[in-house]
């Protein structure tokens, strides 16, 4: 018997301006801003990041530690699905492949203002069918 796929992806689609560009954001706000609307409208994207050494060590709390991350495209070194966005928090919500031992049960919130870590930088939104 064959196996058919519950849902089909139709098409990728990158979010915002700064995809292959290596100079700093001309309106850092917009990219934010961009990627949480991606996010409302689209649901989970898939993301790159840079994962300084602190980052190995998060346990709670929200990630702002701008000083020790990249958020260049050639920053970046390990992609995360980006879940979420806490507005009382300014912080988006990863969840990472680490294993649920690592961050709050294997998630992480990110400061979302200052595009902290380059989460905002290449987010790819997936477009799925239903069959």
């Amino acid at each position: 018997e064959d196996v058919v796929p519950f849902t089909k992806m139709t098409a990728c689609e990158h979010v915002g301006e700064q995809w292959n560009k290596e100079e700093e954001v001309a309106d850092l706000a917009k990219l934010v801003a961009d990627t949480k609307n991606a996010l409302a409208f689209h649901g989970p994207l898939s993301v790159s990041i840079d994962v300084p050494q602190s980052l190995y060590y998060y346990q709670s709390g929200v990630y702002d530690e701008a000083v020790d991350c990249g958020h260049l495209n050639s920053d970046l070194t390990h992609s995360v699905t980006l879940v979420g966005y806490d507005a009382e928090k300014d912080a988006f919500i990863i969840q990472n492949s680490w294993s649920t031992a690592w961050g709050d049960n294997g998630a992480a919130y990110i400061k979302a203002t200052g595009n902290v870590c380059g989460v905002a930088t290449t987010p790819l939104a997936v477009h799925v069918q239903k069959q």
